[in-house]
């Protein structure tokens, strides 16, 4: 089953949420978030990193794995 149509989601508070990061300007045009974002914001972490900042590193690394490298083209 699909499902199409419109959503009210506010993308800056869902990525404030789950990277810990609220992106300004143009950092984000909608849905698009760019990846140098996450490569400049990638949160640090270390031994005693409670489990929502080493999320937010994971979800910021992946995220950056995926636009970064894997499908990588010339809009970011």
């Amino acid at each position: 089953m699909f499902m199409t149509g419109t959503t009210d989601t506010d993308y800056v508070e869902v990525c404030e949420r789950l990277l810990g990061g609220t992106p300004v300007g143009d950092e984000i045009i909608g849905t698009k978030l760019k990846v140098e974002l996450l490569e400049c914001n990638i949160p640090a972490i270390d031994d005693n990193s409670g489990e929502e900042s080493v999320q937010r590193y994971v979800r910021s690394y992946i995220l950056q794995l995926i636009g970064g490298c894997l499908f990588a083209d010339k809009s970011n």
